[in-house]
């Protein structure tokens, strides 16, 4: 078992014949950073780690690979996991990362500062995220489809010769706010409350957008296929989801053809297949909700 010692404020590529272990960093604003993880030991690791951070930080790693675990003497093991997202608060805290022989791990991370998260939430709502243990584990749970593509999304950005900081900062922002949305749900007051046949209507929609998306779906459709108006269209939606219908359908269909673009098939057939008449609209869609044309994803 070999030891390597890390501070996990520097940008690392520890490249030898026998354990490559690699970081790529990006500061997206002051105490705002994110951090992608390659490593593939060739016999079990314990990587001797210490978070120099003199506030409390945030941090969310989604894994994409593997699987690793984070321990300290007086805390218990925070376990990283592919297509799971942890979730956790720390401050200045040392510990080990524990890595498997022969086992590919493949990680990104988002480290968020208090004082960042203040000016998003206000310092009431952000107080709720840390407590007074120096590290919490808030959430272990499956990442969404969504959030997964995201995460691919930002790696694909770091690797490019001419990285750009606006999309970075953009597809992180995404990120955050959706893990935000379900750690610190909203307070409901007593007029925002959706009625059960009220909440019936708008999951009958995510119905249709999910199995319908190929068709040329408008809010008008919708609203006279369930019995919605407009207005209690997207209102609804918006504090049931947290998205309005349109932005739904919009990300549905970008899944939908990455997954297509992923098997092989060609773009012209996938922008068929997701809605899209003409291949060039969809092209253009396509390359800015993921920041890259749909032309580079490869099988």
């Amino acid at each position: 078992m070999t030891m390597i010692n890390i501070a996990n404020n520097v940008t690392h590529n520890l490249n030898n014949a026998i354990n490559p272990y690699q970081i790529k960093q990006f500061t997206i604003e002051p105490e705002f950073n994110l951090i992608y993880l390659n490593y593939q030991p060739t016999d079990d690791q314990i990587v001797r780690s210490h978070h120099p951070y003199k506030k409390s930080m945030l941090a969310i790693t989604i894994g994409l690979k593997g699987q690793s675990y984070f321990r300290t003497d007086k805390h218990p093991e925070v376990c990283f996991k592919a297509k799971q997202t942890t979730v956790t608060t720390f401050s200045s805290i040392r510990g080990e990362r524990c890595y498997k022989k022969n086992n590919v791990t493949e990680q990104l991370r988002l480290i968020v500062g208090e004082s960042v998260l203040q000016r998003y939430l206000g310092e009431q709502r952000t107080a709720q995220l840390f407590g007074g243990s120096y590290l919490k584990n808030l959430a272990y749970q499956a990442t969404s489809e969504m959030n997964l593509y995201q995460a691919n999304a930002l790696v694909y950005q770091l690797y490019q010769a001419q990285t750009d900081p606006l999309k970075l900062h953009m597809h992180s922002l995404h990120l955050l706010a959706d893990h935000l949305d379900w750690l610190l749900p909203k307070t409901a007051t007593l007029n925002d409350k959706l009625t059960s046949h009220e909440v019936n209507k708008l999951e009958q929609v995510r119905t249709i957008l999910l199995t319908q998306y190929q068709q040329p779906l408008t809010e008008n459709y919708l609203c006279l296929k369930v019995g919605l108006n407009r207005t209690k269209l997207k209102s609804g939606f918006s504090k049931l989801y947290n998205i309005t219908p349109s932005q739904m359908l919009l990300a549905i269909r970008m899944y939908k053809a990455h997954l297509l673009l992923e098997s092989g098939m060609q773009v012209t057939k996938t922008a068929w297949l997701v809605g899209y008449p003409y291949a060039n609209n969809f092209s253009v869609a396509f390359t800015r909700y993921f920041g890259y044309p749909p032309k580079s994803v490869f099988r």
